[in-house]
């Protein structure tokens, strides 16, 4: 009882510091990709709001949960969307952690999630780890229906129903889900035929609802994105020189972190101790044992599942023309830590060299973990302030619209998005047509120069509009700002 109170409790507390430090409420690196989310718990409309606004892509999965505090107890936009994105992780984080066997363990992956390394903060912020979560969850459900079980309840069928709806919506926040849906359910049905039969098959209730889940997922993703204003091509593949050119550049960002070319000394510290603790745990592979089948056959799913979107990641053109961001790699990053951490728990040592690996993992956890903190706090924020907090001194100006380069545009709306209206400017990444029209009903517009203009002209054509300068420019909210006033529309 002491050990399952202490294990709680901790933690609660890790994930009540994951919420301080990367939520939307309190997280200083926010930006307009984030603001866009929380903008969208408050205009939120369907079908129109199917997908991230102005893309085919990244399933508004978190506006839509978010309704819920927001429509239904009158809770910000800001606060919904954090309490919503938070609310998905932490039950992502049950159904996979029922999987592991030790507290320590499942703190270790709390840890692992919640407070990642520097580089991989964007597990906390963006989709590709969202979808995870609702694969965890799909996994979950559908392995708490026997197969050997030929009576199917009630609940059973509501078990798979939610499994089958988990999965797509896996796909549907991030079209990467296929692939790591794909190989789950072939592994399933592949060990379902090897306990019974391939006659078996036909006969297993899951199996019927594999076939009505693919059906609903190919309706509903068509359907999904047949509403988005644009369409793109994901699937497009690198050459050969191209895929040369992307692991060159993902080398590159390795090498300088090993080499400590970047500011953030304690990331490169964290990445020798990774290093060695990887190390470590190839030389005593071979003592891995494991006594629990599933537990077996998910290291299995989630090696094929590091490798196979690895390669997906590595030759698909759209992760060159992104030049190869570190967050493309989140979803490896989950799969590594969940296979590693079944091999360590499945060790079978004596004392000594289990604890060898079991501090040298510990250690490396917690470098990884607070040494994100303090990177956050005295290297990359100085001062430490949540930028909701900086744009909230946009308040004092009261009903405005704001015109700004993309990175200075959405973010300014998030505390207050029914008084304060923005959109970047026409040159820009416009991704809500719709909030132009907003932006041009207020009295007092404001440009922001910053990323954008040298300086503020007399006048300015903005979505065919004449935009007069009012007044001199000021520091607010982070930003300079120019009041305009509108004085015609120069297109008809």
């Amino acid at each position: 009882m002491i050990k399952k109170v202490a294990y709680y409790s901790t933690l609660l507390i890790i994930i009540l510091i994951s919420f301080r430090i990367y939520s939307s409420i309190y997280y200083p690196g926010l930006n307009s990709d984030n603001a866009v989310t929380i903008l969208m718990v408050h205009y939120f409309q369907l079908p129109d709001d199917l997908y991230f606004w102005g893309q085919d892509r990244m399933g508004s999965i978190i506006p839509l949960v978010a309704q819920i505090p927001n429509k239904l107890f009158s809770i910000s936009a800001l606060y919904s969307e954090a309490i919503a994105h938070y609310l998905i992780l932490i039950i992502g984080f049950f159904a996979i952690a029922s999987f592991f066997k030790t507290h320590f363990v499942k703190l270790l992956f709390a840890l692992m999630l919640f407070l990642p390394p520097s580089k991989e903060i964007e597990v906390t912020q963006l989709t590709l780890s969202i979808q995870y979560m609702f694969l965890f969850i799909g996994m979950y459900l559908v392995l708490l229906v026997k197969a050997e079980n030929k009576i199917i309840h009630l609940k059973q069928h509501l078990i798979l129903f939610l499994f089958v709806l988990s999965m797509i919506i896996a796909v549907w926040d991030s079209d990467l889900a296929i692939v790591s849906v794909s190989i789950f359910i072939s592994l399933y049905l592949l060990y379902l035929i090897k306990d019974t039969s391939i006659r078996f098959l036909f006969k297993n209730i899951v199996s019927y609802y594999i076939i009505f889940g693919l059906l609903l997922g190919f309706l509903f993703i068509t359907y999904a994105k047949s509403t988005s204003p644009i369409k793109n091509n994901y699937a497009l593949l690198c050459n050969p020189n191209e895929i040369l050119k992307t692991l060159s550049i993902l080398f590159s960002t390795l090498k300088d972190i090993f080499l400590f070319n970047i500011k953030e000394t304690l990331t490169s510290v964290y990445s020798y101790l990774a290093l060695f603790t990887v190390i470590l745990m190839m030389v005593f592979v071979r003592k891995v044992k494991f006594t629990n089948t599933i537990t077996k056959r998910l290291l299995v799913f989630f090696i094929l599942d590091l490798f196979v979107v690895f390669i997906v990641i590595i030759v698909s053109k759209w992760t060159l023309l992104n030049g190869v961001p570190m967050r493309y790699f989140n979803c490896t990053y989950i799969s590594a830590i969940i296979v590693f951490l079944l091999l360590f728990e499945n060790l079978d040592l004596i004392n000594i060299k289990l604890n060898i690996v079991k501090y040298s993992l510990l250690i490396t956890v917690l470098v990884g973990s607070f040494g994100a903190i303090y990177t956050q706090v005295f290297v990359w924020y100085k001062p430490y302030k949540p930028y909701s907090e900086y744009v909230s001194e946009l308040n004092k100006l009261g009903k405005i619209g704001i015109v700004g380069e993309y990175w200075n545009s959405y973010i300014c709306s998030i505390n207050d998005p029914e008084n304060i209206k923005s959109t970047p400017h026409d040159k820009s990444c416009v991704r809500n047509l719709k909030l132009v029209d907003e932006v041009f009903k207020q009295k007092k517009i404001y440009l922001i120069k910053d990323m954008w203009l040298d300086s503020y002209p007399d006048t300015i054509l903005q979505f065919g509009r004449t935009l007069i300068k009012q007044e001199e420019p000021f520091s607010l909210a982070n930003a300079t700002l120019c009041r305009y006033s509108l004085v015609g529309n120069t297109n008809p």
